[in-house]
C-alpha cells in the first residue's frame, strides 16, 4: 500500500510545512514488534534513530525478534524514486513517545511505534511537496518506474453472466504492458481493445 500526501501552496505567501506519521506497531498476533534495516546489519533494532547513513530504502517489521526466523515480515519503504520526497528520519521507538508534540524520543519498549519525518521546509507560493511511503508485506514500487493503473469491474457476476474488465493506465511506462490471467473457468467472449 502506497500513502502519499501532496502540500500544495495556493496562497500568496510562504508556508514552512512539515510531516509527522505516527504508527503504532502490530504484526500479526504481536503488539511489540521489532525492527530491522540494511543499513544496521544483522541487528534487531527498538529504540533507533535512523537518519543521514542509518536511514535506509526500507525498514522491516518483524513479527519474531528473530533475524533467521523473524516470522511474518512487514515492509515499511521510504524510498520511492526521485519524484518522491524521501523521509529525512525513521525513529524506531516505544508507543506513546511524542504524544502531543513534534519530536519522539527514542527509547526502547515492549510495546512498539515508529514515527517517519519530513522536516518542515518553506513553501513558497505556487510551490508544493510530495511525500509518500509504502507498507506492507514486500517492498513498494516507485510509482514512477510504472504507469498507474485503476482497474474497474462491471456488469453481473453471477455464474453464465458476462461482465466487464476495464483497466486505466495513467502516464505509462516505455514497452509497459498488462496481462489479463483469468481463473479456471472464466472465459473471454471478445478481444481485448485499446482505447
Amino acid at each position: 500500500m502506497l500513502i502519499h500526501y501532496l502540500v500544495e501552496n495556493k496562497g500568496k505567501v510562504p508556508h514552512k510545512v512539515g510531516l509527522r506519521v505516527y504508527m503504532d506497531v502490530y504484526v500479526i498476533n504481536n503488539d511489540g514488534a521489532q525492527f530491522a534495516a540494511p543499513t544496521l546489519p544483522k541487528q534487531i533494532l527498538n529504540g533507533v534513530v535512523l537518519k543521514d547513513k542509518t536511514l535506509p530504502p526500507y525498514v522491516q517489521l518483524l513479527q519474531v525478534p528473530n533475524l533467521q526466523n523473524p516470522g511474518f515480515v512487514a515492509h515499511l519503504t521510504l524510498d520511492l524514486g526521485s519524484k518522491i520526497e524521501k523521509a529525512e528520519r525513521v525513529v524506531l521507538t516505544g508507543h506513546g513517545s511524542g504524544i502531543g508534540g513534534w519530536d519522539m524520543p527514542a527509547f526502547r519498549s515492549g510495546d512498539t511505534a515508529l514515527g517517519i519525518f519530513w522536516e518542515p521546509r518553506e513553501i513558497k507560493p505556487g510551490g508544493k511537496r510530495v511525500m509518500a511511503y509504502g507498507y506492507g508485506q514486500g517492498l513498494a514500487t516507485s510509482p514512477e518506474s510504472e504507469g498507474r493503473v485503476r482497474m474497474e469491474l462491471g456488469g453481473s457476476f453471477a455464474p453464465g453472466k458476462a461482465f466487464d474488465v476495464t483497466a486505466y493506465v495513467t502516464d505509462p511506462a516505455a514497452g509497459q504492458s498488462l496481462t489479463l490471467q483469468l481463473p479456471k473457468g472464466v472465459e473471454r467472449q471478445r478481444s481485448l481493445s485499446e482505447i
